[in-house]
């Protein structure tokens, strides 16, 4: 198969969206998987974060995902928005209850950025790189965002991911900023087949040494495919001020790591502009 990260210029005519198939995924996934061994699947909801929380405050166990054709209320971060049209994406939502120790949690993002990458490849053929720190791009477009929500008991993992979109579905504000599968690869996608990739990775990385040495592989994996290359200008917004200077690479947590006017500093949250 061809690896594509351009935008095909022959679009065929998009099939009629179908609804997602549970028994479709899971009979995607490997038997005794923990991330997806239960999996619910909602029309309509707010967010499927807001599922996945609620459901960790009744007592759910961990593995739990909900998935939504559409999200009223879908959020990135920082609160800003993310627009799920009905039939046009994944938007799922995991629940974890991770037993490693609570500094090593933000290293999930970095593992569902890698099974989001992996599984566009080898599932649709689609090149994909990592925006720090939780984007999946192709170009300078974004193709999914994963949102890791926390609390001191458990951890809430969203992935939205862009697949049957045509760029008149965006918004306008988005159009030219966002992509999707389809229009990349200019062929239908079964979503059925990315979501149980994609829980399928996620499965693997999360039951391995993710917490310990385990993490430095999909690390590497992430920083190969890094949209900003070491050498290159960054502007950082973090916490209302802006840091500007040249990037010198990733720390062993894929922090930034940035010269500024000869200092060097560490930043593990903001926003690249």
């Amino acid at each position: 198969m061809r690896l594509r990260s351009d935008v095909n210029p022959a679009l065929a005519m998009p099939e009629p969206f179908s609804p997602l198939d549970r028994d479709r995924i899971a009979s995607g996934l490997a038997a005794g998987c923990l991330v997806g061994r239960e999996v619910e699947i909602f029309t309509e909801t707010d967010s499927t974060n807001d599922l996945a929380r609620r459901a960790a405050e009744a007592g759910a166990a961990e593995g739990l995902v909900f998935f939504a054709e559409t999200q009223r209320a879908g959020r990135g971060r920082r609160g800003s928005a993310w627009v799920s049209p009905s039939g046009g994406g994944l938007w799922f939502s995991t629940l974890l209850r991770p037993r490693a120790a609570r500094e090593t949690w933000p290293r999930l993002t970095l593992l569902a950025v890698h099974a989001v990458i992996e599984t566009a490849a080898r599932v649709a053929g689609v090149v994909a790189d990592w925006k720090w720190p939780n984007d999946v791009t192709v170009g300078t477009r974004k193709l999914a965002g994963i949102l890791v929500e926390t609390t001191p008991e458990f951890v809430v993992l969203g992935i939205g991911l862009n697949v049957r979109q045509r760029a008149g579905d965006f918004p306008e504000v988005l159009r030219g900023r966002a992509i999707s599968v389809e229009m990349i690869t200019g062929s239908a996608i079964e979503r059925e087949a990315l979501a149980a990739g994609i829980l399928s990775a996620l499965d693997r990385d999360y039951r391995g040494d993710w917490a310990g040495a385990g993490f430095a592989s999909v690390r590497e994996y992430c920083v190969e495919r890094s949209a900003l290359r070491p050498g290159c200008t960054v502007r950082v917004v973090v916490g209302g001020k802006t840091v500007d200077g040249r990037l010198l690479g990733f720390t062993p947590e894929a922090h930034l790591r940035i010269d500024c006017a000869g200092l060097e500093h560490e930043i593990n949250e903001g926003l690249v502009e």
